[in-house]
């Protein structure tokens, strides 16, 4: 008795203190608590303002660049193409040639950003071979390019005011390009160069002729990118110069996976059943699936859902019912890339 007495005692004694030490606690502890703020998406704001106001920051971006277009003697149409292309930009892009700071991070912001997770913008280029299409012939259009000077061409588009024709193909400004260059009735012996606009005229020539006679040769020129005029020939002997664009490289483009599905559906006797796809198309592998049924029912059992190979998808399933039932599996066929 003297014992459950002394235990109930103890066990008040250790309410009672327990109580004291919870108002004594400090009422502060509360005011201590900081409330979560919700987190906003300053990028998403940022690509809305960029929406909204366009043309200002275009113009922003313009002003910012046009320095070095004037230093490099662009051509002033540059300024034309690339308004077009800032304006046809994404706000992602926009914003990264906002914040670029040179002529050349600009066109690299535009143009080069998306190929960078399968290639290099300047290496991994792509080359696309064209009908041969005439862009310069300076017997039509501008006369002999006289010695020791240079004149700058577009490599594409309607090209008739330099002599050429309409080559639509590519409507971009392509990385480099493959053409035919021929040196027309030299008035000596002597040399031409190619190069991009806006940069330094190269060591090395790309044909030598000799007076009076016709001599052509093809190259690979680099080209400039929304400067306007896209090369540059030099030429140390005056003579009339024609050039037919062959091919071209580009940046590869990004594309959507070609993707297919493919199905069927089986009959489900009690016990167990295995089945599998359709084969994928040709040039198609399988890369997922499933296994379904046509409706639920308690008495189906899904065992096992893979893929059987490279072109089909296996299900394994048990119906432990007592009548016939039916399930359906599907693959999801991607398309293999290259060629």
């Amino acid at each position: 008795m003297k014992k459950a007495m002394k235990n109930r005692v103890d066990i008040a004694l250790l309410l009672c203190v327990s109580l004291m030490l919870f108002i004594a606690l400090p009422a502060a502890a509360e005011s201590e608590i900081v409330p979560i703020e919700p987190i906003i998406d300053d990028q998403a704001d940022t690509l809305t303002d960029l929406e909204n106001n366009r043309d200002s920051v275009v113009s922003e971006i313009i002003e910012n660049i046009s320095g070095t277009a004037e230093d490099r003697g662009y051509d002033p149409s540059w300024e034309g193409e690339m308004t077009e292309a800032l304006q046809n930009a994404e706000a992602d892009k926009l914003l990264d040639a906002l914040d670029a700071g040179s002529f050349d991070q600009v066109v690299k912001a535009l143009f080069g950003e998306d190929q960078l997770a399968i290639g290099s913008w300047n290496e991994d280029l792509v080359f696309k071979p064209v009908d041969p299409c005439r862009i310069v012939d300076t017997r039509v259009s501008g006369g002999p390019i006289t010695g020791g000077t240079s004149r700058a061409f577009f490599s594409h588009g309607n090209t008739t005011s330099q002599g050429g024709t309409i080559c639509n193909d590519p409507n971009f400004d392509p990385s480099a390009a493959l053409i035919n260059i021929t040196a027309v009735d030299p008035s000596s012996t002597g040399h031409l160069r190619v190069y991009p606009v806006g940069s330094s005229l190269p060591n090395a020539a790309i044909l030598n002729y000799k007076a009076g006679t016709n001599l052509a040769n093809s190259t690979i020129a680099k080209t400039a990118r929304a400067a306007g005029f896209d090369f540059r020939i030099y030429t140390n002997r005056t003579t009339h110069v024609v050039v037919d664009l062959m091919g071209y490289f580009a940046p590869p483009v990004k594309t959507a996976v070609g993707t297919t599905v493919v199905s069927t559906t089986t009959s489900l006797p009690p016990g167990n059943k295995s089945f599998e796809t359709p084969s994928c198309p040709a040039g198609y592998r399988i890369t997922g699936g499933g296994c379904h049924f046509s409706h639920y029912d308690s008495t189906l059992r899904m065992i096992g859902s893979r893929p059987w190979n490279a072109e089909r998808w296996h299900c394994d399933v048990m119906n432990v019912g007592a009548f016939t039932r039916s399930a359906i599996a599907h693959g999801i066929c991607t398309q293999i890339p290259g060629r």
